[in-house]
C-alpha cells in the first residue's frame, strides 16, 4: 500500500498537502502551460518578414477566385479534348489528363499564364531501360515487316518509333500528338473560351503548346508509363510509387532533341511529398517556396533556376529538419525564406543538387560553368548583404504598382 510522508510530528507534508488538494479540487484537466505556449507563440515582426509579406501580397499572391477559373478553363478544354482524340487513326491510347502545373498544386507565383498538363499515353507491357542519370528508354520488339520488306503486317507503334525502329520515340510521339490536336482543336461557344490557337512544334520543344483566349498557355506533355491503370485524378489517394517518363527534357540538356530518351518523372511522389509538408507546417515553407520562385524573376543572374530546381531544394530541407529540428513546423517566414538561401547557395557553391529521388543525379551538371560561377558569386553576395535583399523585394514592389 503506498504511504504519504509525513514529517516530525506525523502529519501529512505540506507538499503532499498541496497536490491532494489541487487534484481534488480542479475540475478542469491539467494542463500543460508548455504545450499551450508553443500553440499560441508568434515571434517578434522583423523587418525581413514585413518585406516579404508585403511582397508576398503585392506580387506572389493571385486572386483565389481568378485561379480557380483558370483552372477551371484548363480542365474543360483538357477533358473536352480527351474525349475527342481518345479514339484516332493513329491508334495512340490516351488516358485521361493528370494536372500537374503551380496552378494546379497551389504553387503559383505572379501570373497564371501558364498551366502544364501531363497526357499519358497507354503502353500494355511497357518496358523501360535506365540509361543516363534522368532518362530512360523504351525499347519495342522488330516487326518483321521491319526486317523484311514485306507489305501488309500490322506494325504496333509504326509512326511512333525511333528512326532504327528499336524504341519508342519522344520526338516521333510529339510530332503525332500535335497532328491529333491540329485536327480536332476546336472548342463549342458554350466553354467560355473564345479563341484557340495551337502553337507551331518548333517553337515548343518538348510539348504541345495550346493558348486559350490569348492568355493562357497550356503547356501538353505526353507521358508513357508503365503501370496499367492510373487512378481517376479526382482520387487523392495515388500510388506513390508510380512513375512516367515525359517528352520534356531538363533545361539545358545536352541532347534534348534525343529520338530515344524520356525523361523519368516523379509527378506523384513530388505531390504526395507536398502534401505531407503543407500538412505539418501549415503551408508556410510552401508560401516562402512561392515567394522564392517569384524572387528568382527579378534578377538578371538568378533567373537561370528553374521551378524544379527550388522544388528540389524544397525536399532536401524538409528531409533535414523533420530529423534535426524538433520545432521545425514554428519557423516563421523570414526563417524559411533565409533557409532556401543558405540551402541553395550551399548547393550552387558545390556544383551539385542530387534529384531528391534520384541521388547520383546532378540537376545542376548542364548549367555552363560561367553561369554557375556568377550564379555562386550572386547568391553568396546575397547571403552576406540582407539589405539587398530587401532592396531587391522593394525595389519589384515598387515596379509592380
Amino acid at each position: 500500500m503506498a504511504t504519504i510522508s509525513t514529517s516530525r510530528r506525523g502529519e501529512p507534508s505540506k507538499r503532499r498537502k498541496r497536490k491532494v488538494r489541487f487534484i481534488k479540487e480542479s475540475k478542469n484537466p491539467i494542463k500543460f502551460e508548455r504545450i499551450y505556449n508553443e500553440a499560441t507563440y508568434y515571434p517578434e515582426p522583423t523587418i525581413l518578414r514585413d518585406a516579404l509579406e508585403t511582397f508576398y501580397e503585392d506580387v506572389v499572391h493571385i486572386d483565389p477566385d481568378l485561379v480557380k477559373k483558370t483552372r477551371r478553363i484548363c480542365k474543360h478544354f483538357m477533358f473536352f479534348m480527351f474525349n475527342r482524340i481518345k479514339r484516332n487513326r493513329h491508334n495512340v491510347y490516351f488516358d485521361e489528363p493528370i494536372f500537374t502545373g503551380s496552378i494546379f498544386n497551389e504553387l503559383q507565383c505572379t501570373s497564371l499564364e501558364k498551366a502544364v498538363v501531363m497526357l499519358p499515353i497507354r503502353i500494355e507491357k511497357l518496358k523501360v531501360q535506365r540509361t543516363e542519370p534522368g532518362y530512360v528508354v523504351a525499347p519495342l520488339r522488330i516487326h518483321r515487316s521491319q526486317l523484311e520488306d514485306e507489305q501488309g503486317l500490322p506494325n504496333t507503334w509504326k509512326r511512333t518509333r525511333s528512326e532504327d525502329g528499336l524504341y519508342i520515340s519522344p520526338l516521333a510521339v510529339l510530332r503525332v500528338v500535335h497532328e491529333i490536336f491540329t485536327r480536332f482543336v476546336t472548342v463549342p461557344d458554350n466553354m467560355g473560351i473564345s479563341n484557340v490557337e495551337l502553337m507551331p512544334l518548333e517553337e515548343t520543344p518538348g510539348r504541345v503548346v495550346v493558348v486559350l483566349n490569348g492568355a493562357i498557355y497550356v503547356n501538353i506533355i505526353p507521358a508513357i508509363y508503365p503501370n496499367k491503370d492510373i487512378e481517376k485524378e479526382s482520387n487523392s489517394k495515388r500510388d506513390t510509387t508510380e512513375l512516367f517518363f515525359v517528352t520534356r527534357p531538363y533545361d539545358f540538356d545536352e541532347n534534348a532533341q534525343s529520338d530515344m530518351l524520356w525523361r523519368i518523372c516523379y509527378f506523384p511522389k513530388e505531390k504526395h511529398m507536398h502534401q505531407m509538408i503543407d500538412v505539418t507546417d501549415r503551408g508556410m515553407r510552401r508560401k516562402a517556396l512561392q515567394i522564392m520562385k517569384a524572387f528568382l524573376k527579378q534578377d538578371n543572374t538568378l533567373v537561370i533556376l528553374n521551378s524544379y530546381h527550388l522544388r528540389t531544394v524544397l525536399y532536401h530541407i524538409f528531409d533535414e529538419v523533420v530529423d534535426s529540428s524538433p520545432r521545425w513546423q514554428r519557423d516563421p517566414l523570414e526563417s524559411c525564406f533565409q533557409t532556401f538561401l543558405q540551402k541553395l547557395a550551399f548547393y550552387v557553391q558545390s556544383k551539385n543538387l542530387p534529384n531528391f529521388f534520384q541521388n547520383s543525379f546532378n540537376l545542376l551538371s548542364n548549367i555552363p560553368p560561367r553561369n554557375l560561377a556568377a550564379l555562386q558569386g550572386r547568391l553568396t553576395y546575397l547571403m552576406q548583404n540582407q539589405a539587398d535583399v530587401l532592396r531587391l523585394l522593394r525595389k519589384r514592389r515598387t515596379q509592380s504598382l
